[in-house]
């Protein structure tokens, strides 16, 4: 069977620390590599950006959008997504006003 919840993504309270999420509205889990048994991916739609946590990992690192909550439209930002998948190494995000 499966063991008790845990929280391993965010649990910090909202924010745009690399701990912290703010309304997140998407995830996205994958098998990890030798060293982590999986990679979660967050899209963290109040801070526009899709953060990216390993079984590791202590915080989350942002794999794309906005390190500092920012919104945006150029190629390098985001602005609410909502949905992401990874096949291989190509991420695709479900931008919801982009």
């Amino acid at each position: 069977g499966f063991g008790p919840p845990a929280i391993v993504a965010g649990g910090n309270g909202s924010g745009n620390a690399e701990n912290q999420l703010r309304q997140p509205a998407g995830i996205r889990l994958r098998e990890g590599t030798a060293s982590d048994d999986w990679v979660l991916y967050v899209c963290d739609a109040g801070n526009h950006r899709v953060m990216r946590w390993t079984s590791t990992s202590l915080a989350g690192e942002c794999v794309a959008g906005s390190i500092g909550g920012a919104a945006g439209s150029g190629p390098d930002k985001l602005h609410w997504p909502c949905s992401c998948d990874v096949i291989g190494n190509d991420m695709y995000i479900a931008d919801t006003f982009n």
